[in-house]
C-alpha cells in the first residue's frame, strides 16, 4: 500500500497529496492552494500512470466527463508542469484601477477601516453607496478546466446590478467577462484574459 494518495481539489482543481492512512474516508482535506474545506470522498482520486517509451506516446486519461468519486490517470509530467487556475479580475471603471481575485470566496465591499472585505474597493464617488460588504463573487476551478465566476449578494444596504439587472436574495449571476457590476455607485468590471476560458454552465 503506497504511503500517500493523489487527489484532486473539488474548488480549484489543484493536485494533493494525503496519507494513506486508516480513516481517512472521513477525513476533511484543507487545500493547501485554494485554503477551501472539502470532505475527502468529494475530492477525485488521480492515479499517477508510470513514464512510457517514446514509442508509446499516447496516455490514456479515461472518460472527459468524470465525476468527483471517479479515478483519473494523469503522468508525473502533468503534476510537475500543472498551471495555476485562471483568476479574472475587477477594474474600477472610473479610475481603472485593477482588484485581482482569488480562487474561493471574495468578498467585495467599500474601503474603509472597519471593512473585512477580502476586496476593497475605494470610494471613488465618496458618497459611501457601497456597503462594507456588498456582494460575494466565488471563484471555483470546473472539472472541465474552465474557471467559473459565480456572483451573490451579501451584507449591501444598497442595489447590485449585473448588466443592469438587479442581483435579488437567493440570485447567483455567472459572470462573464466585460460586464459591469454596479454596487451602490461604484461601477465595476468584470475581466477575464483571453487564454482563460470562463464557463456558463
Amino acid at each position: 500500500m503506497s504511503d500517500q494518495l493523489t487527489i484532486k481539489c473539488p474548488h480549484c482543481g489543484s493536485i494533493l497529496r494525503v496519507p494513506n492512512q486508516p480513516g481517512i474516508e472521513k477525513a476533511v482535506i484543507v487545500c493547501s492552494n485554494c485554503k477551501e474545506k472539502s470532505k475527502f470522498t468529494d475530492c477525485q482520486k488521480v492515479t499517477v500512470k508510470p513514464k512510457v517509451s517514446h514509442d508509446a506516446d499516447e496516455t490514456q486519461y479515461g472518460s472527459n466527463q468524470y465525476g468527483a468519486n471517479s479515478d483519473r490517470t494523469i503522468t508525473p509530467d502533468d503534476l510537475k508542469h500543472s498551471t495555476p487556475p485562471a483568476i479574472g479580475r475587477l477594474v474600477v471603471v472610473r479610475t481603472g484601477a485593477e482588484l485581482k481575485l482569488k480562487l474561493g470566496n471574495n468578498t467585495i465591499g467599500r474601503q474603509a477601516t472597519t471593512s473585512t472585505a477580502s476586496i476593497q474597493v475605494p470610494d471613488v464617488t465618496g458618497k459611501r453607496q457601497m456597503s462594507r460588504q456588498h456582494a460575494i463573487i466565488d471563484v471555483n476551478r470546473m472539472p472541465d478546466g474552465t474557471t467559473r465566476h459565480t456572483l451573490r449578494n451579501w451584507n449591501n444596504q444598497n442595489k447590485t446590478l449585473v448588466g443592469g439587472e438587479e442581483v435579488i436574495e437567493g440570485d447567483r449571476i455567472v459572470l462573464i467577462s466585460g460586464q459591469i457590476i454596479r454596487m451602490g455607485d461604484i461601477e465595476l468590471r468584470f475581466e477575464v484574459d483571453d487564454d482563460e476560458a470562463t464557463s456558463t454552465k
